[in-house]
């Protein structure tokens, strides 16, 4: 536990540093939290799912399981308004960085 903690440490340092010294591209710092809300409403739709078959958790939270269900297409459709906006900043980066061509006919200057 206490390595993960170090190496956790050690990345948000170097994450840090990297933004800081304007290492980082402008396109990632706006993906990454894109990418962590996605992570974030999967989970919790998968967990409104299952909870929507557990009466006794159901109980707990004082839901009924339609409203659990309903709970888990609300986060469902958050990652389907989120996703379409962190793939066109994932292919922006990735084009600025010439690692993609533009195959829309698009170019994108890369900056100095």
């Amino acid at each position: 536990m206490a390595r993960v903690l170090i190496l956790n440490r050690d990345l948000n340092r170097d994450f840090y540093h990297k933004i800081e010294g304007g290492k980082t591209s402008k396109f990632f710092v706006l993906y990454f939290p894109c990418l962590f809300l996605i992570v974030i409403y999967h989970l919790l739709s998968v967990i409104y799912r299952i909870v929507s078959k557990d009466r006794t958790k159901l109980q707990d939270i004082k839901l009924s399981s339609k409203e659990s269900e309903e709970i888990s297409r609300k986060y469902e459709k958050k990652i389907d308004e989120i996703y379409p906006v962190y793939t066109w900043l994932v292919l922006q980066d990735e084009r600025q960085a010439g690692r993609i061509p533009a195959w829309e006919g698009i170019r994108i200057v890369r900056e100095i």
